[in-house]
């Protein structure tokens, strides 16, 4: 109850500031997340002071202006990764505010102080880029641009203080909520930092499969980073996440996303650039990975990267119009010998030809590809194609390949088909149980070898859709045929009543 009216009233707050900037929802959203974000450390940071001065937190003032300040930010530093001076924290500005002698300036002066006070500049370096505290289009004027801050920042302590309850918890679904609402209004632009909950939900389970502990963790392009944090969020330990991501805005955001859900500063490493150009884990090997690469988008093709470790043994990369199956060999390099990975591609990988068709058949003969899982169309806010969930893993203990059509799982919600829980819970078993069904089948490498390696799904599994039979329409038809041919009876009796007066 208190997850959904805080969700309504921030999701309200930033429609509401439309009215006052020229900025569209998907350009506001850097700066009610990248706020709330900053309220969410600040807090953490000021009752983190509170109580590591005890009964001196009354006199915080004085001791930020003694030499004792330089030990305790040090401190702060080493423990949560950062240190926020005390004018510069959360409270102190909405005091400022209050008191009518806020400026965006002030903001700012405090994201420049926080970029210069943080342990790791690889998780906390430049994350309030974003901010354009003196953007033309929040007002003409200083002044104007201040009140439109200086409106978000009230609104967010006034809805805290509504709610009561800020937890990490609270606050980490409300923030999921936030970035869900805003992608939902992106169109296409949105799938380039988000995955919906209910697939990131499917592709966590899938990896997981029930295991509380996992090792090294990786996203090779994490968006904002969902994936990764669901899969957390279904495990009591793991060493470490790591993800990378090309576009800047969303790298700040998946950064965030990590430390608003509770992630320690020290367990995450989410590092900024293009995943297949620069792989900036090259020397690294995970026990899980997850990935929803961007689709269709056309790439170079350079040939030097068939000389490249990840390339080199498939002898060929992904076509220019389509480079979905260079994440699939960056993937397959990086996962470790006895790792498992889960990726969301197009249908059309399934049954291309040409260097697609190439390194599919590889991933077949060297026994990596374990299943491939056909998901309803229209799924996604970036687009309405069908989708598959392939799945690879190494030392496989036998050699057949498991292929499930779910393109019947769902339920419609306004405009989008949804996995329900029941959904995904079909879904895994149907994977786990690996037994043909109507909408499953176990194959071997003779039965693909047969088809040219194609594995269109349809080649394989013929759904016999079950015709569902209207009561009602049947009723009233029945009844329409019957009056029909009641008024037959009666014109055949007249007919022959006219034929024997003839006669």
């Amino acid at each position: 109850m208190i997850n959904q009216q805080l969700n309504n009233k921030l999701w309200k707050m930033a429609n509401d500031l439309r009215g006052n900037t020229s900025m569209d929802l998907a350009e506001l959203k850097n700066y009610v997340l990248g706020i709330m974000f900053y309220k969410f450390i600040s807090d953490k940071n000021e009752a983190w002071y509170k109580e590591e001065l005890g009964s001196d937190a009354n006199n915080i003032k004085g001791i930020f202006a003694s030499e004792d300040k330089q030990e305790l930010m040090a401190e702060s530093k080493s423990k949560l990764g950062f240190a926020i001076e005390l004018d510069d924290l959360f409270s102190s500005l909405i005091k400022q505010i209050k008191e009518g002698n806020y400026s965006n300036e002030n903001f700012q002066n405090a994201l420049i102080n926080f970029n210069g006070s943080i342990e790791s500049d690889e998780d906390f370096g430049n994350l309030f880029d974003d901010l354009r505290l003196s953007d033309t289009r929040l007002g003409n004027t200083t002044k104007e641009q201040s009140a439109v801050v200086a409106k978000i920042m009230l609104n967010i302590e006034e809805i805290e203080q509504e709610t009561e309850l800020f937890t990490s918890d609270i606050l980490g679904n409300a923030y999921e909520y936030l970035i869900s609402k805003f992608a939902s209004n992106a169109g296409k632009k949105a799938g380039e930092f988000y995955t919906p909950q209910y697939i990131a939900d499917l592709l966590a389970n899938v990896v997981t499969n029930g295991k509380q502990e996992i090792g090294d963790i990786y996203d090779p392009t994490a968006g904002s980073g969902s994936l990764l944090i669901r899969i957390a969020s279904k495990l009591k330990r793991f060493k470490s996440i790591n993800g990378q991501e090309i576009i800047n805005t969303t790298y700040n955001l998946a950064r965030m996303n990590m430390i608003i859900h509770g992630i320690r500063f020290d367990k995450f490493s989410i590092k900024q650039g293009d995943t297949i150009a620069e792989d900036k884990f090259e020397n690294n090997k995970f026990d899980v990975i997850v990935s929803n690469p961007p689709y269709g988008t056309k790439w170079d093709s350079p040939e030097i990267l068939k000389g490249d470790n990840r390339f080199y043994k498939y002898g060929a990369i992904a076509p220019k119009g389509a480079m979905e199956m260079s994440f699939v060999q960056h993937i397959e390099y990086h996962l470790k010998p006895n790792g498992v990975a889960a990726i969301l591609l197009p249908v059309g990988v399934l049954f291309r030809t040409g260097a697609e068709n190439i390194i599919l058949k590889k991933l077949i003969d060297d026994n990596i590809l374990d299943a491939v899982v056909l998901l309803p169309s229209n799924m996604f806010f970036s687009t309405s194609i069908p989708v598959i969930m392939m799945v690879l893993k190494k030392n496989k203990p036998d050699e057949d390949y498991f292929m499930i059509d779910a393109s019947d799982l769902c339920i419609k919600e306004g405009k989008k088909n949804v996995l329900k829980e029941e959904h995904i819970s079909n879904i895994l078993k149907l994977l786990n149980e690996r037994k043909d069904s109507q909408i499953s089948k176990s194959l071997s490498i003779k039965e693909i070898e047969e088809n040219n390696y194609n594995l269109n799904i349809t080649r394989y599994i013929q759904r016999v859709k079950e015709e569902i039979i209207d009561i009602d329409k049947l009723g009233k038809d029945i009844k329409e045929n019957l009056k029909k041919l009641r008024n037959l009876e009666e014109n055949i009796e007249d007919d022959i009543l006219e034929i024997k007066n003839l006669l």
